[in-house]
C-alpha cells in the first residue's frame, strides 16, 4: 500500500497540489474572460498584478510544509496497515 518511495509521494503530493492550484487560477481567469473584462483587467482584479504568482508559490511553499510537518505520520500510518 502507498508509495513505496518517498521522492514519489513528494512529487506526486506536490504536483497535484500545484496541478490544482494552476487549475483554479485558470478558472479565475476564465470567469474573467465571460464577464467581459480584458486580461490587463483579470490580471489586476485583487490588485496585484502578481496575483497567479503568488497564489501559486504559496501553495508550493505550503506543500512543503505540509510535507514536513506529516511525513513522520504518513509513514506511521503506512506502518500500522502492514
Amino acid at each position: 500500500m502507498g508509495l513505496p518511495r518517498r521522492f514519489w509521494l513528494v512529487i506526486l503530493s506536490i504536483s497535484i497540489i500545484l496541478s490544482l492550484a494552476a487549475a483554479y487560477e485558470i478558472i479565475e481567469w476564465m470567469a474573467a474572460i465571460i464577464a467581459g473584462r480584458t486580461t490587463k483587467d483579470c490580471l489586476g482584479t485583487q490588485g496585484d498584478i502578481w496575483d497567479s504568482q503568488w497564489d501559486m508559490s504559496l501553495s508550493f511553499a505550503g506543500s512543503l510544509i505540509a510535507y514536513g510537518l506529516l511525513f513522520r505520520f504518513h509513514d506511521h500510518q503506512l506502518e500500522r496497515l502492514r
